[in-house]
């Protein structure tokens, strides 16, 4: 496990400061921005805000690479927003304080309906952010291979770049100042590591890399 005060995680920063540039300018700028807002004690909340940098350059990385997936869908919070409205317009919450008529049956089959609509999109976002990770996975390594990853390596991977979502995701609606610094370092340190090995693989490096992403993958599936 990576130490984020030692010297290999300073030198992987500056690798991946200068391969994100590499791979495109603006991708390398703002990975520098979010490094100067971490690094800012005197900025109030800013490791929440250095989280929301890390969300917004994941997201946007495979834009930037051309990555060919068009799918697209709402996301959560405008889903949410479409369910609190339908709750709002059929007065649903009046009603469990009341004895039910045929009408008001109506009006809550109506939203449970709309319920089971917001819980198929909802799975359906999860599944199309893994088919995205896989496609940004499938043309970087194009960029370096011929050869197409084992299936069980897409999956791995996947997972294991929509777990680094879901953390700096999580961190960024995290509750004022509880955020733990050490461990949001640490993280990063892994991401940067993570990211080096896609970006720009060093093929031994990689296939341990590949081999540890694998027992990890199968570690969180028990």
């Amino acid at each position: 496990m990576l130490d984020p005060r030692n010297s290999r995680t300073s030198e992987n920063r500056t690798r991946l400061k200068n391969v994100l540039k590499t791979t495109n300018h603006n991708l390398g700028e703002a990975y520098e921005s979010i490094l100067n807002v971490l690094n800012a004690d005197n900025i109030p909340d800013n490791i929440r805000m250095a989280a929301f940098g890390i969300r917004e350059l994941l997201n946007k990385l495979p834009d930037y690479i051309n990555v060919p997936f068009g799918k697209k869908t709402d996301k959560l919070g405008m889903l949410t927003d479409k369910l609190k409205a339908k709750w709002e317009d059929q007065k649903i919450e009046a009603y469990l304080e009341i004895t039910w008529l045929d009408f008001h049956i109506e009006r809550i089959k109506n939203f449970l309906i709309e319920c089971r609509g917001f819980f198929q999109l909802n799975d359906q976002i999860h599944v199309l952010r893994k088919e995205k990770a896989i496609a940004t996975l499938r043309t970087l390594n194009t960029k370096h291979s011929e050869e197409k990853l084992p299936e069980q390596v897409e999956e791995a991977i996947a997972m294991q770049w929509n777990a680094f979502l879901d953390y700096f995701n999580g961190t960024l609606h995290s509750e004022y100042g509880s955020t733990d610094k050490d461990l949001f370092i640490l993280r990063l340190s892994h991401l940067e590591e993570f990211l080096i090995g896609l970006l720009e693989p060093d093929v031994f490096e990689s296939m341990h890399d590949i081999d540890e992403i694998i027992k990890s993958g199968e570690n969180d599936a028990h």
